[in-house]
């Protein structure tokens, strides 16, 4: 499975990283800050699974990237991943 992880947080971006790569069957096509860059890296490259922050570098929505990359790949799967305690962006996710 080509997995895409988009979390502008080096450490936790590190660390999913080192999950992934521990685990069978997982392997890592793009480790990524930004939602803008994600969705150019879909334009180009099928993913299967995409990791991505609610909030990326530059402040940038990954809620708006998601919508954008299932209108590029409808079948890649995306899990939203925020440390924000916003009920309003949880509904939106």
């Amino acid at each position: 499975m080509k997995v895409m992880i988009v979390e502008d947080q080096t450490m936790i971006r590190s660390l999913l990283e080192s999950y992934f790569r521990a685990e069978d069957g997982y392997r890592i096509t793009a480790s990524i800050p930004g939602a803008k860059q994600a969705v150019e890296m879909c334009r180009t490259n099928s993913v299967d699974l995409i990791l991505m922050d609610v909030q990326t570098e530059n402040r940038e929505n990954g809620l708006i990237a998601v919508r954008q990359i299932k209108a590029i790949q409808p079948k890649s799967k995306i899990i939203v991943v925020t440390s924000l305690i916003d009920g309003a962006v949880l509904h939106e996710a």
